[in-house]
């Protein structure tokens, strides 16, 4: 699925309260947040390859909606106990169970409950392009792979919401997400985290890992 990786490396916030201070103080206390997104990807030369626009839900803990609107739909929805990867145009959902293997691929920190320090590294905030930045990297796990990003720059505002995510590969590649309209603790309907396959959606269930 197009996309896919990424997005799910930005849902991986939630953070150690000791370490990175603006994320701890987003965090505190949140039960729900929604927003509008705009996403730019570009590739190791800086080139731009894909640009799309959509909605983001979460409550926490364990229940998310990503959808993307703009220039193709796509849909990624946690229930709490499984991950769907809906692409309408395939007319094909995978499956995933919420399990530890998803901690490592990256996703799930925005509605996580296990200490970031576990399985991230965390930098220095810095402020640059008028917003305060926290940088999160992988803890080697023993394997040759450290999951699906090298690095994801969080950015705050001046009043300490959530504005931008830098999310680098492996490859050098660079996804940009740009957040609006962010609203925190508004009642979401029970439906925003619940996904039901259409009649004729080819349905892909991945096994769990042992």
């Amino acid at each position: 699925m197009r996309l896919i990786s990424p997005v799910l490396a930005a849902l991986l916030l939630f953070v150690s309260p000791v370490h990175a201070d603006p994320l701890s103080k987003f965090l505190d206390g949140l039960k729900t947040y929604s927003a509008s997104f705009e996403q730019i990807a570009t590739d190791a030369g800086g080139q731009e390859t894909e640009r799309s626009e959509g909605t983001l839900s979460i409550q926490r803990p364990g229940h998310f909606r990503w959808e993307y609107i703009k220039p193709y739909p796509q849909l990624i929805v946690a229930d709490g106990a499984e991950l769907y990867l809906y692409d309408p145009d395939l007319e094909q959902v995978t499956i995933k169970a919420m399990d530890e293997s998803l901690s490592r691929t990256p996703a799930l920190l925005l509605t996580g409950d296990e200490p970031l320090g576990n399985n991230f590294v965390v930098g220095a905030s810095e402020t640059y392009d008028g917003l305060l930045w926290v940088d999160l990297r992988p803890k080697a796990d023993g394997t040759d792979s450290k999951g699906d990003f090298d690095t994801i720059w969080i950015g705050f505002d001046a009043h300490g919401d959530l504005a931008a995510m830098k999310i680098i590969d492996g490859f050098g590649q660079t996804t940009r997400l740009y957040f609006h309209d962010g609203v925190r603790d508004a009642a979401l309907p029970a439906s925003a985290f619940v996904f039901v396959p259409p009649p004729g959606t080819d349905v892909i269930r991945t096994p769990r890992q042992e």
